[in-house]
């Protein structure tokens, strides 16, 4: 069985760690080491980075990786836009969205919004009676 590594695994990784060390600064083998949880997560996330010639966390953070690639890489992305929303939806979306710059606009405000919610989810958790 062959196993993948996908940009969707990336994503959660990063995700997963900044849920656990909310501050990007500290992502660094001094301050996690202690922690090894943390500490491994980190290290899997910076071999991934480099597997997809990211620069950095926060050039992922910011989305920068994105405007490298020409649009045709991202062709994918608005199909799936194209399929998925409505019609009017997406012939009302401004061309200028449908570039490297568009789709880094669009990645940088989900993945700040994703991070957002990520301790209200925690916290949401913990003061459930749902446990």
């Amino acid at each position: 069985m062959n196993t993948y590594i996908t940009a969707k695994n990336l994503l959660m990784l990063f995700l997963e760690l900044k849920s656990l060390s909310p501050v990007i600064n500290e992502w660094t083998e001094e301050e996690l080491k202690s922690n090894p949880p943390r500490y491994y997560r980190m290290l899997q996330l910076k071999a991934l980075i480099k597997a997809y010639n990211i620069e950095s966390f926060e050039d992922f953070m910011n989305g920068s990786f994105i405007e490298k690639n020409v649009v045709e890489y991202y062709n994918v992305v608005f199909q799936k836009a194209k399929r998925e929303l409505r019609t009017d939806k997406y012939d009302d979306m401004d061309t200028s969205h449908r570039s490297s710059t568009g789709v880094k606009s669009l990645f940088e405000m989900l993945l700040e919004y994703r991070c957002d919610i990520i301790p209200k989810e925690h916290e949401f958790k913990e003061n459930s009676s749902w446990k």
